[in-house]
């Protein structure tokens, strides 16, 4: 039970519902994927299905997200596209941390020139989709 006066912060599988819907809706023209690669408890069918992802290539630390950003050309066609990461996180205060493996993950997408962001919440996400929208195509 809540402690009395405590917000209540949605678990991120709820933050990433409302992020793809919002997007989805709001940027049909978005390419992206959900990186699955979230814990595997949940029992001896998920500890096989993790050990075999493993041997697929896998990666622990790999963001939830991955986006391509249209950029248009003069004619108004897409000319080229923007990858972008996201590592989805709940709210502030809902005491999600980045783990080490997402850190190195983070450090190799800044060394690829690959623009990415932990956000806190669908809300966050979504502001930094548009940044990144109006900065491709200002």
């Amino acid at each position: 039970m809540a402690q009395k006066g405590s917000k209540k912060v949605p678990i991120e599988d709820v933050e990433c519902e409302i992020f793809v819907k919002e997007l989805e809706q709001n940027y049909p023209d978005i390419k992206f994927s959900h990186i699955a690669n979230e814990s595997r408890s949940g029992g001896q069918y998920a500890k096989i299905r993790g050990a075999k992802l493993r041997r697929m290539g896998q990666r622990p630390g790999m963001w939830d997200y991955e986006l391509f950003i249209p950029v248009y050309d003069i004619d108004g066609e897409v000319g080229s596209y923007q990858e972008i990461r996201i590592e989805m996180k709940r709210q502030r205060g809902g005491g999600s941390t980045t783990s080490k493996d997402q850190k190195d993950w983070g450090k190799v997408y800044d060394l690829a020139g690959i623009p990415c962001k932990v956000c806190f919440g669908a809300k966050e996400a979504l502001e930094y989709v548009a940044q990144i929208v109006l900065q491709c195509n200002a």
